[in-house]
């Protein structure tokens, strides 16, 4: 659902075994949804309009997330240093964040030092964001802990060596179900 102007993306909850999602060049302001797709390894939102950081922590319980593309949205382009911290550090499996590959380097020396007092806040706004808190326990003393590993000892899925799938999508196009896919403009 590539640039089709998607405001709600709520039917998501019916895809659960979704493991690659493209919905780049939509109006999503939200990643509530995204957390209900626990086999998501791929999810490209580039040119969306996701404000918060904090919004990451909705993504935190999906420990198969791999590649994750949010360039372009307020949240990466507001500051894109923060954004890159906030991000690795409550998605610690991600092997690439938007076109730049997770380094093992990178990822040692975010462990290696507490985050920033900026990054600190928002992860600490990410763990009481959502209404399922038992989906985000511990989160803030993992990360701010610095024990930002896979908690589940869940070994890595080998993802996508494509840069950007926008386009594709894993099971075919999001529709139908109990759930809608709502455009913006009034339709």
């Amino acid at each position: 659902m590539w640039g089709a102007g998607l405001t709600n993306v709520d039917v998501l909850a019916c895809c659960a075994n979704a493991e690659v999602l493209s919905l780049s060049l939509n109006m999503i302001s939200s990643l509530v949804p995204f957390r209900t797709c626990p086999c998501l390894r791929e999810l490209y939102l580039r040119k969306n309009i996701v404000d918060d950081l904090a919004e990451l922590g909705y993504l935190h319980s999906l420990q198969d997330l791999r590649i994750l593309w949010l360039v372009s949205n307020p949240c990466a382009d507001r500051d894109p240093d923060l954004y890159r911290e906030v991000a690795l550090r409550l998605l610690p499996n991600l092997e690439r964040l938007d076109s730049t590959v997770v380094s093992p380097e990178e990822r040692e020396k975010l462990q290696s030092v507490d985050p920033t007092p900026a990054a600190a806040e928002i992860i600490k706004r990410a763990s009481s964001l959502s209404s399922s808190r038992d989906r985000h326990v511990g989160l803030t003393a993992d990360i701010v802990g610095q024990s930002a590993v896979n908690v589940q000892g869940r070994a890595p899925r080998s993802s996508s060596s494509a840069a950007d799938r926008d386009g594709a999508t894993a099971g075919g196009p999001i529709t139908g179900g109990q759930g809608s896919l709502e455009r913006g403009g009034g339709r």
